[in-house]
């Protein structure tokens, strides 16, 4: 590595440059790709649509309880969106998997695939980010 390079935002950096205090979150909302922090929004956005849909749905079946599920659903993709957690983002996946096994077992077919793409689309997404979050904190370098 020179001595100086391009770092964060264009300015000038050297080899003593801190970049340890800037945290994952932090970096999605200012380093990261638009085209990623747009991937985030858009796999919340699919899921709460489905979580709306799921829960007119379970209102006009007569199963008001269903909407305890859908509730922590909508508070996962909140904290995907909103927290930038890739942690909300897998137990979303594995809430939408789960999901789909029960409704396989209950009806036959399976159920809740729409659920389990946008998951695996947000998981995807938060990998990409974190080997250019890892790759950032290495150099310092976007």
């Amino acid at each position: 590595m020179s001595e100086y390079e391009t770092g964060v935002n264009g300015t000038e950096r050297n080899e003593y440059t801190d970049v340890s205090n800037i945290t994952k979150k932090e970096y999605i909302e200012k380093y990261a790709s638009p085209f990623l922090r747009n991937d985030i929004k858009k796999a919340a956005v699919a899921g709460y649509i489905c979580s709306g849909i799921s829960a007119v749905i379970w209102i006009v079946l007569g199963n008001p309880m269903a909407i305890f599920e859908i509730l922590v659903a909508v508070g996962l993709l909140l904290g995907m969106h909103l927290g930038k957690s890739k942690a909300c983002a897998i137990i979303y996946l594995c809430m939408a998997c789960l999901d789909c096994l029960v409704g396989l077992i209950a009806t036959g077919r399976p159920t809740g695939w729409i659920i389990i793409a946008t998951g695996i689309y947000a998981v995807k997404t938060f990998v990409t980010i974190d080997k250019q979050y890892a790759e950032f904190k290495r150099t310092g370098i976007l």
